[in-house]
C-alpha cells in the first residue's frame, strides 16, 4: 500500500512538473488582511462562469496560492463572516501570453458589514480589479484606473458610514443630556 501511494505521489509530481512545463500559466500569490492585520481563515474561491474550480482558506499569515491556466476568465472571490465580499477577475485570455510568468502578486483588504451599516454597498457588487495579460510589460497587470476607482468607491462609503454613525452617536448624546 505504501509502495502504491509513493508511486502515485510520484505519478502526480512529475504530471505538475510537465504540465508546468508545456503550459502557459497565471500563478497568483495573494495577500489577505483586515485593517492591516494578517487575516487566517478567510474563503478564497475561483469560478470559471457559475463553476466553482478550486477553493481554499487562506494560512495563518493570511497568505493564499492559486494557478490559473492559459485561456481562462476567473473570478476570485474573498469571503469572510462579518466581512464585505471581494471579487477580483482574472484574464489569461491571451495569443502571446508567454510561459514562466512572474506571479501575480496581491493585496486584499477586507472591510468589515459594520463599518458599511446602514448605506447602500450595491456599488460595491463589481469586481476590486480585473487583471489581463499587457503586451507591452509582457506580465499580468491590473487595470489601474478601474482599479483606483473601485478603492475610491469604497473608501468614500465608508466615509460616509462613518459620518452616518458619528451622527447617530452624536445625537444620542444629545437626547440623553435631556
Amino acid at each position: 500500500m505504501k509502495l502504491k501511494s509513493t508511486i502515485l505521489l510520484s505519478f502526480l509530481m512529475i504530471s505538475c512538473f510537465l504540465m508546468k512545463a508545456t503550459d502557459s500559466s497565471l500563478l497568483i500569490k495573494g495577500f489577505i488582511t483586515e485593517k492591516g492585520k494578517k487575516s487566517h481563515e478567510a474563503e478564497i474561491k475561483a469560478f470559471e462562469g457559475n463553476d466553482l474550480i478550486w477553493s481554499s482558506t487562506t494560512a495563518p499569515d493570511g497568505s493564499f496560492e492559486l494557478i490559473i491556466p492559459h485561456n481562462k476568465y476567473v473570478a476570485l472571490v474573498v469571503e469572510k463572516d462579518g466581512f464585505m465580499s471581494k471579487y477580483i477577475i482574472f484574464d489569461t485570455r491571451s495569443e502571446r501570453m508567454p510561459r514562466n510568468l512572474e506571479p501575480y502578486e496581491c493585496h486584499i483588504d477586507l472591510v468589515r458589514e459594520e463599518d458599511l451599516k446602514g448605506i447602500d454597498v450595491s456599488r460595491l457588487d463589481f469586481p476590486i480589479a480585473i487583471v489581463e495579460f499587457d503586451k507591452k510589460s509582457k506580465q499580468f497587470n491590473h487595470n489601474q484606473s478601474y482599479t483606483d476607482n473601485m478603492i475610491e468607491d469604497y473608501n468614500y462609503l465608508l466615509n460616509k458610514a462613518a459620518l452616518k454613525q458619528n451622527a447617530k452617536k452624536k445625537k444620542k448624546v444629545n437626547h440623553n443630556k435631556e
